[in-house]
C-alpha cells in the first residue's frame, strides 16, 4: 500500500533564467504499508545554499510510524526533515511554499520536532528506525512542514526534489508509543560582540526512557552541555560538544540509547547550557539563534515541550 499526501508542481522558476539542469529523482521504496510526503520541485540557483519549506496535512486515519526514510539527491542535498506545525491554517494554508533559508524565517516559528533520522552512513538515505513494537503516533489532520536544504556548488541552476517515506501500522499493533521531547528557551538576547552562556532547566513530570538526545544551536553557537540531575543528588553529563561547528546546525551529534538504558524519573531534570559568540552588529534573539535539547522518549504519546527558565 502506497499513499501520497502531497504532490506540488515546480516553483521558483524564472522564464528568463538559464535553463536549469534537471537533478530530480523519481523516489520509490519497496517497503510495505508506506505513505509519503513529497516536496515540490525546487530550483536552486548556481552556487546557492538554499532551504525551502512547504506546508501540508496528513488526511488519513490515526496510525503508528515504525520507520522513516529521508530521500534527496545526495550530490546536492544537505537534509530534508518533516516537522509538525502549530501555525494557523488560515495564515499558512496547505501548499504554502516559502524560502526559509534565513533562520528567523516566519514559517519556522511554529514548527516543532516530529521525526529524527540517524546520521548518514555509507551513502544511503538517513533513516529513523525504532525498536520492535514501538511507534510514533501520526494523527489525522496533523499539519507538517517539509524543510528541504540543498547546496548547489555548480555554475548552473538545478532542479531538485525530496521525499519522506513513512512505514506505518495500525495503532492497535503498537506496543509502546514514543514521541519527541523538547527542552528549549525562546526568551534570550545575545548582545552584539558578546560571548554569552545561558542555562535552561526542565523537569520531567513522568518516568520516561530516552531513545535519543541532541542539541540544537545555530551559526553563532560555540559550545553545548546537558546535565542530568538525579533524585539522589547525583549529576550525570549526558551530552557535551566543547566546540560547536556551524555544520551542526542541521546535522548535530546525536546520542542514541538502547531500550531501558537511560531512565529519567519523574522529578529529575535536565540543565542545558548553551554558549554563543555574537559577531554581528545586532542583538541575536529567537529564532535567529536557539538553545534546544531534543530527542525521543518512551512510553510517550504526546510530545514533551518545556520552555525552561534561564
Amino acid at each position: 500500500m502506497l499513499r501520497t499526501w502531497l504532490l506540488l508542481s515546480a516553483c521558483g522558476a524564472d522564464p528568463d533564467a538559464i535553463e536549469p539542469v534537471d537533478e530530480t529523482i523519481v523516489w520509490e521504496t519497496d517497503r510495505e504499508n508506506t505513505i509519503r510526503f513529497d516536496s515540490p520541485v525546487y530550483e536552486v540557483p548556481a552556487y546557492a545554499d538554499q532551504t525551502m519549506c512547504v506546508f501540508g496535512s496528513y488526511d488519513g486515519g490515526d496510525v503508528g510510524i515504525t520507520w522513516a526514510g529521508f530521500y534527496q539527491n545526495m550530490n546536492y542535498g544537505h537534509h530534508v526533515v518533516l516537522m509538525a506545525s502549530e501555525a494557523d491554517e488560515d495564515e499558512w494554508p496547505d501548499g504554502t511554499v516559502a524560502d526559509c533559508t534565513k533562520t528567523d524565517a516566519a514559517i519556522m516559528v511554529d514548527a516543532r520536532p516530529f521525526l529524527f533520522a540517524a546520521d548518514l552512513v555509507d551513502g544511503s538515505a538517513p533513516e529513523m528506525i525504532l525498536p520492535d513494537g514501538m511507534g510514533v503516533k501520526l494523527k489525522e489532520r496533523t499539519r507538517f512542514v517539509i524543510q528541504s536544504h540543498h547546496i548547489n556548488p555548480t555554475d548552473q541552476p538545478i532542479l531538485v526534489n525530496d521525499t519522506v517515506f513513512l512505514q506505518v501500522t495500525d495503532v492497535d499493533a503498537v506496543e509502546t508509543w514514543t514521541a519527541p521531547w523538547v527542552h528549549t528557551e525562546t526568551d534570550m538576547v545575545i548582545e552584539p560582540g558578546a560571548d554569552a552562556t545561558a542555562e535552561v532547566t526542565c523537569t520531567f513530570d513522568e518516568d520516561v526512557y530516552l531513545l535519543s538526545l541532541l542539541g540544537h544551536l545555530h551559526e553563532w553557537g560555540t559550545a553545548y552541555e546537558v546535565d542530568h540531575h538525579k533524585l539522589d543528588g547525583g549529576i550525570d553529563r549526558v551530552y557535551e560538544v566543547p566546540q560547536w561547528d556551524v555544520a551542526y546546525r542541521d546535522a548535530p551529534p546525536i546520542t542514541f540509547y538502547q531500550p531501558g538504558e537511560r531512565l529519567i524519573r519523574a522529578g529529575e531534570s535536565f540543565t542545558t547550557r548553551c554558549s554563543w559568540h555574537n559577531d554581528t552588529p545586532d542583538p541575536l534573539t529567537f529564532p535567529t539563534e536557539m538553545c534546544a535539547t531534543v530527542g525521543f522518549a518512551y512510553p510517550l504519546v504526546v510530545p514533551i515541550i518545556c520552555e525552561g527558565a534561564l
